[in-house]
């Protein structure tokens, strides 16, 4: 069985120093319903076991007017739903929505102290405190509080934070330097055990790929040979443990594109 991870927008409400999204090739693009709608369609009609769909990618889901009515969809394949937002969209409307078609609601706050994260996202902390206890206190236990890089913030927010792990650089020397990270991958990622689809419908497994230098498709994956994956991708390659995997991948990518 697979997680399905959907790109449904490359629009971002931020442009934090640790992310590559304004270099990223497809950013400012929202995906269409009807391209939603041929990819579910598509995974439906060629049996893929799906066991999670999880929203993200390089955007904030939550810029998606269509991410609810998506998620809706998504239940013909998968009924175990989740996304990743940076919170400052978080209305409570939105809250409860999330409530109705969300199995989880993973809440990014990438700093050490209030200060930190007003620097790097151009917000007042203490709004995004105010959103995450309303968020807290309707989604209860579906809220994640994820705080990069050390889990500190939890005492400033009045909240407990999930685990989490040091910033990655995305394999781009420029947010190395600005990091001090020399962590490439995510650390998360499983081969063989997820389908990415960007926001224009084309298909990866690494979110490693915002520069579009990986194409598993035709088998080269990942760009980044730090990555921890790197040696283990190899093998697979030698082995052709690969093959099944990858012809799933262009049935589906041929089906999505070929409507």
């Amino acid at each position: 069985m697979y997680d399905l991870v959907i790109e449904p927008t490359s629009y971002c409400n931020q442009s934090c120093y640790f992310c590559p999204q304004h270099k990223y090739r497809l950013r400012n693009k929202t995906m269409s319903m009807e391209m939603f709608k041929v990819i579910i369609d598509s995974i439906y009609d060629m049996r893929i076991p799906i066991k999670l769909i999880n929203f993200s990618g390089m955007g904030e889901p939550l810029m998606d007017d269509l991410l609810f009515e998506k998620a809706k969809y998504a239940r013909k394949v998968c009924t175990k739903i989740e996304f990743y937002t940076n919170g400052a969209l978080f209305t409570e409307k939105k809250m409860k929505l999330s409530n109705e078609t969300m199995n989880r609601v993973y809440f990014s706050i990438h700093t050490d102290t209030p200060a930190e994260y007003e620097k790097y996202s151009g917000n007042k902390f203490e709004k995004i405190k105010k959103i995450a206890r309303s968020a807290n206190r309707i989604l209860g236990s579906k809220l994640i509080i994820l705080n990069y890089p050390h889990g500190s913030i939890g005492r400033h927010l009045g909240l407990p934070t999930g685990p989490t792990h040091p910033f990655h650089n995305w394999g781009d020397e420029e947010i190395s330097k600005r990091t001090g990270s020399k962590m490439s991958g995510c650390q998360f990622c499983g081969i063989l055990e997820a389908i990415k689809v960007r926001v224009d419908g084309t298909i990866s497994t690494c979110a490693n790929d915002w520069n579009i230098k990986n194409d598993i498709l035709n088998r080269k994956f990942p760009a980044c040979r730090t990555c921890y994956n790197y040696k283990h991708f190899k093998s697979m390659i030698s082995d052709h443990r690969f093959n099944d995997y990858i012809k799933m991948l262009k049935g589906l990518q041929k089906r999505i594109h070929g409507h």
